[in-house]
């Protein structure tokens, strides 16, 4: 009756272990599938794409400025609470440069369109 007992014993401990494992290894798969999932999902670049002899179109917005303007932390914090009328949006001059400099270098692009319709002023202090 012992050799019977010890027998189910080592069977269900085994089985105990077997299951443990298994259990273990799911759950690391399913954690690094998850962790892949992740990191592909917010860390990849998706890139639009671009037909041969596309044109690239600038819509220049706001103010064209060689240097944005300081934000204050606190203030822009009380706008979003208590929404005020919102000073014209800024754009950098070194990045219409940049863009054009890559449209230039760029043999799918053929054109470049300048959509000014919400540019409301170019200049430099």
């Amino acid at each position: 009756m012992k050799k019977i007992f010890a027998t189910l014993s080592a069977v269900f401990r085994w089985l105990g272990k077997f299951l443990t494992t298994t259990r273990t290894v799911i759950g690391n798969l399913v954690f690094l599938l998850l962790m892949v999932f992740i990191f592909t999902t917010f860390f990849s670049e998706k890139k639009p794409a671009v037909v041969k002899n596309a044109a690239l179109i600038l819509s220049l917005a706001g103010n064209i400025v060689e240097e944005k303007q300081p934000v204050d932390p606190l203030s822009e914090i009380m706008t979003e609470l208590a929404p005020t009328p919102q000073a014209p949006a800024e754009t950098l001059f070194q990045d219409i440069l940049d863009a054009i400099h890559h449209a230039a270098t760029d043999a799918r692009i053929s054109c470049i369109l300048l959509d000014l319709k919400d540019l409301e002023s170019v200049g430099f202090d």
